[in-house]
């Protein structure tokens, strides 16, 4: 008895527990329940009461909860404030004020422009090309430089909860500042660099300046802080310092360490005429005859070292909306159809719900694409029957056909069947497929290894040159002048060219393997093979969106590098990371072209290691192979196909190939060999005209 006398004690005191405890839930549910909905009946902007009644109620007052209840801190934070989307853009564009760091220069400048051609149309400098003068003007880049200028911000842009600063180019090492806070920095020539300047701005009368800073004090700063020695081929006695004597003294170290066009601080090409010319000889067979003066028997071309907002600057702002940045199309055929598949990178200042449409040549597409805060992308894909669009061919084998791409990225109001469209724009696009061939050969006839383009399944004998950059100071250079140059290109029967150039050399297909040659079907005889078709592009800058758009519509081929050239680089992280962003900003501006079919990772900076161009090399060949490995193999190379798995990819010109391209990465590193990949001839005591003498290897990209 008194065991159960126990029991039914226990029992009752479990049973009274959980009946106090529901009691005390439902309590609690009870009154949250009725807190929130309280809250909701007076909740300003809520969506449901909106529908219920046009007439305000006031907010009630909740008294706090229990102790022993959850406490809700912030009861706003359960609605989403409404706001109307807004988007604002704003050029900059035009007149700016330009003064040196002493004030002794005060003058009009106009962007896009560099420091050079300001002064030069104020009268302050004459023709910097003329004789010995790119030396008189080196006072010019050693200075520090500031551009400066009004902007309104009216009620707007204002309101705007994110205000960008966007500029498009900035050449090179530069503080940006509005109304007198510093909103940011730049250090890469090639970059699109964007700051946030909503906490800078007042509404009406803005001022923004940036100042520029010498990029070459700068580099030599940057090369005496690191560990040890970083070689580069041009900062060499002959070339680039003061007249001294017939010798040039060293002024540039550390041209490598600044992502800078690297033939602003001079190359052994150029604009220096004085010194280096071609003459008419009195030969009966009218040759001509390169003749060099011999006062500066080394000089090359000038080292300028411009600064300034070489592209445009804008404003962008906007409100429970987004900015779109990039539309990048990706073209690849699937067997009988082609695939166009459509990147769109936005940047959102919150959650914004929206879709992505995209039509060409008849053929359309749409998703839905809803944005958070920060950084976006989405994809459309656009699937197009093989027979029902013409291909883009290159000069000599077809016609380029281009059709219009147009990608629109709409915001869906509070109604989903409202959608605002906040960005639109059209591309030039054209069908092919496009592939470097470089496989064994079969048997032993020819050992070694291909290396020729293929376009739409059809071999192409490349022909072609270099581009350098048409111009020291890039705003002087329209598109006037790129369809006068790549006509001729084309008049000159080129169908390929190579953007870096760092000689004004041939591009020329192999002539080593005549079955290849009548497969392409063209003549084997040397005068037929220098006719071109090829222009190569590399260590000078990336070029603007007119040239590679003449280009597609000329059906002139582009072998396109990343601005690295005869030089080894830093590995650091700053350094990078800053090349990351380079190579991104680049291929999302230019992967839509149909007419580049190669992406090169620089100009002869393998070769450098293989020959041992430094004694820094020949001391310590494995750390600077290491170092080249880190740059090219573990960050640009994954980089380039992350981004454009659609195009092949080399990590150097010349190179002898990869034994093997994956994770790792491995090169041949051999020198020059004829069999494999591409190479580069130099020979400075032969006449050009003595064929005799040129190699015979699978590709030669520069001469």
């Amino acid at each position: 008895e008194p065991f159960w006398h126990i029991v039914a004690g226990a029992l009752g005191t479990f049973l009274a527990y959980c009946s106090g405890a529901l009691g005390t839930f439902l309590a609690y549910c009870s009154g949250a329940l009725g807190t929130f909905l309280a809250y909701c009946s007076g909740a300003p902007g809520l969506p449901v009461w909106e529908h219920i009644s046009a007439k305000p109620h006031p907010r009630p007052i909740i008294p706090p909860l229990r102790s022993n209840t959850m406490q809700i801190r912030d009861a706003s934070a359960l609605v989403a404030t409404k706001r109307q989307p807004v988007f604002n853009q704003k050029c900059l564009d035009g007149t700016w004020q330009l003064r040196n760091s002493t004030g002794e220069h005060l003058l009009d400048a106009q962007v896009p422009g560099e420091v050079h051609t300001a002064l030069l149309a104020a009268g302050i400098i004459e023709d910097p090309y003329f004789g010995d003068r790119w030396i008189e003007y080196k006072w010019i880049f050693r200075d520090s430089w500031t551009y400066s200028r009004e902007f309104e911000v009216d009620d707007k842009l204002f309101g705007s909860d994110k205000i960008l600063l966007v500029c498009h180019g900035l050449d090179t090492v530069a503080d940006v500042s509005v109304n007198g806070t510093l909103v940011g920095r730049a250090n890469n020539q090639f970059r699109r660099w964007v700051y946030d300047i909503k906490a800078a701005v007042r509404h009406g009368t803005n001022t923004i300046a940036v100042s520029f800073r010498n990029a070459s004090d700068y580099g030599t700063e940057l090369a005496a802080k690191y560990p040890y020695p970083v070689p580069e081929a041009m900062n060499i006695e002959t070339q680039q310092g003061e007249p001294v004597g017939f010798m040039i003294g060293r002024c540039f170290d550390g041209r490598n360490f600044v992502r800078k066009e690297s033939c602003a601080f001079s190359w052994d090409w150029g604009k220096q005429c004085r010194y280096q010319f071609l003459v008419r000889s009195n030969r009966p067979t009218n040759e001509y005859i390169y003749m060099r003066v011999p006062k500066f028997p080394s000089l090359s071309g000038p080292a300028f070292v411009p600064q300034g907002i070489w592209k445009c600057v804008e404003l962008v702002g906007f409100t429970a909306s987004a900015w779109v940045k990039d539309v990048v199309p990706i073209i690849t055929r699937e067997s009988q159809e082609w695939v166009v598949k459509v990147r769109v990178f936005a940047q959102a200042d919150g959650d914004v719900k929206g879709s992505v449409a995209a039509s060409v040549a008849g053929f359309k597409a749409e998703i839905r694409m809803d944005l958070v805060e920060g950084e976006n992308v989405g994809q459309v894909e656009i699937r197009v029957p093989y027979e029902k669009v013409e291909r883009w061919w290159p000069t000599g084998y077809g016609t380029p056909h281009l059709y219009d791409l147009k990608v629109a990225y709409q915001q869906h109001l509070s109604d989903e069947n409202v959608k605002w469209v906040i960005h639109k724009t059209t591309k030039r696009i054209g069908f092919r497929t496009a592939h470097l061939v470089q496989e064994p050969y079969p048997d032993q006839a020819e050992p070694g290894e291909s290396f020729y383009f293929e376009v739409n399944e059809m071999p192409i004998f490349a022909k072609g040159s270099n581009v350098i950059p048409a111009d020291a100071f890039e705003s002087r250079v329209n598109i006037d002048a790129w369809k006068h140059l790549l006509q001729s290109c084309v008049d000159a029967n080129y169908n390929m060219i190579r953007v870096w150039g760092e000689y004004a050399s041939f591009v020329i297909q192999p002539t080593q393997d005549n079955r290849l040659l009548e497969k392409m079907s063209v003549p084997t005889d040397v005068e037929t093979s220098i006719r071109s078709n090829m222009l190569k592009s590399g260590g000078g800058i990336y070029q603007s969106n007119d040239f590679y758009a003449i280009c597609d519509e000329l059906g002139l081929l582009v072998w396109q590098e990343f601005m690295f050239a005869c030089a080894l680089h830093p590995t650091n992280t700053e350094f990078l990371d800053n090349v990351r962003g380079e190579v991104r900003d680049n291929i999302r501006r230019l992967a839509h072209h149909p007419s580049i079919v190669l992406w090169s990772g620089n100009n002869e900076n393998e070769e450098s290691i293989v020959k041992g161009w430094y004694p820094e090399i020949q001391s310590n060949p494995y750390m600077y192979t290491v170092d080249y490995h880190i740059l090219y193999h573990q960050v640009i190379l994954p980089i380039v196909q992350e981004e454009d798995p659609s195009r092949s990819l080399i990590s150097s010109s010349p190179s002898n190939g990869a034994v093997f391209k994956g994770n790792p990465w491995h090169e041949r590193y051999l020198g020059n060999i004829e069999k494999f990949g591409d190479v580069h001839y130099y020979n400075y005591k032969d006449l050009g005209t003595d064929v005799s003498k040129f190699l015979r290897p699978r590709f030669a990209s520069g001469m």
